[in-house]
C-alpha cells in the first residue's frame, strides 16, 4: 500500500489514515481519497476548499465523479470536502520479479 498524505495536512488523525487503508485491500477498489461534510458555511463557496462529488458506492462509500473548488453540487444535499490523501495499491508486477506472481 502506499498512502499519499499532502503536506498541508501535517495533524491529520492516524484513524483517518487507517480508514483509508482497508479499501483499497478489496479487489473492486483501486484508488481510495477522504471527504468530510462541510458544517461551516464560510466554506461552502471558500476557493480554498476542494470539494467532493459523487455518488453513494456503499453506505459510507462515495464513488468520486469529480472534484472542484467551485460550490457544489449545486442543490439539495450535503456539500463535501475533499481531504487530500490518497491510498492505493502497487501494482502486481512491481511487487515481484517477472514470471514469480
Amino acid at each position: 500500500m502506499i498512502v499519499n498524505v499532502q503536506g498541508d495536512l501535517p495533524t491529520i488523525a492516524r484513524q483517518a489514515v487507517r480508514a483509508s487503508v482497508g479499501p483499497p485491500a478489496e479487489r473492486d477498489v483501486d484508488i481510495v481519497t477522504l471527504a468530510t461534510e462541510i458544517r461551516r458555511a464560510e466554506q461552502r463557496d471558500d476557493p480554498n476548499v476542494v470539494k467532493a462529488v459523487g455518488s453513494e458506492a456503499a453506505p459510507g462509500r462515495l464513488r468520486s465523479l469529480y472534484f472542484t473548488r467551485a460550490r457544489a453540487p449545486r442543490g439539495e444535499g450535503p456539500l463535501l470536502r475533499h481531504i487530500g490523501l490518497y491510498a492505493y495499491r502497487r501494482a502486481r508486477e512491481m511487487l515481484a520479479p517477472k514470471g514469480r506472481i
